[in-house]
């Protein structure tokens, strides 16, 4: 038999698509816990996605809308993200990208230029730490860990660098992570930046 796909509708939104080439996409009209689930006989989950961000004690692990750059604008910091001092741009070369098809293209010329947001899937809480995480590669040259600034804003702004001793390249990906200082409000936005003034295209993914 031949078949064009299908596509599994609920109030007229795609909740599923199989298409003819075996592709399938399966989207929850809201984030569950138990959104995809492979069962053994006895009913007990060997596969389980869970697509709400925290973890098994409801702890929130990710307050980011858009943590991947897979959707959402990148000209709109309130529906996605955007640039800082630059257009921002969606990778779609995979060769570029940590995880996902998509990762933000950033072409620096300058000092302080990079991305931000301020699309938060629940409110992080106020007087509290938060450990920022992303990853990044080059497509040329190297770039020092430490040229990277985290910044967050809460009425007032809050700043972090990388440690030293993590050199960024062309041939992958690499983790790099600081913490914030407590935020005295509530945080309305997020920020990425290089600290120096080199032209280069930094890729990012995966921020957390």
């Amino acid at each position: 038999s031949y078949y064009q796909g299908i596509n599994f509708y609920n109030g007229g939104s795609i909740q599923a698509t199989i298409s003819n080439n075996g592709q399938a996409l399966f989207k929850n009209s809201t984030n569950s816990a138990t959104a995809f689930q492979v069962q053994n006989a006895t009913g007990a989950s060997v596969l389980l996605v869970d697509t709400t961000s925290t973890s098994a004690n409801g702890n929130t692990v990710n307050y980011l809308t858009y943590p991947g750059f897979e959707s959402g604008s990148v000209t709109n910091a309130s529906a996605g993200w955007a640039g800082v001092g630059l257009t921002l741009l969606q990778n779609t070369n995979k060769v570029h990208t940590f995880n996902g098809l998509y990762s933000a293209q950033v072409n620096t010329t300058g000092v302080n230029q990079g991305l931000t947001t301020s699309s938060f899937n629940t409110a992080p809480p106020t007087a509290t730490t938060y450990l920022v995480s992303f990853y990044a590669k080059v497509s040329t040259s190297t770039m020092a860990s430490t040229l990277f600034t985290v910044q967050s804003t809460d009425g007032t702004t809050h700043t972090c660098s990388p440690a030293a001793g993590i050199t960024i390249d062309s041939n992958g990906f690499q983790r790099l992570f600081c913490q914030l200082p407590a935020t005295t409000g509530t945080m309305t936005a997020l920020q990425i930046t290089q600290n120096d003034s080199t032209t280069r295209t930094i890729y990012i993914d995966g921020v957390q």
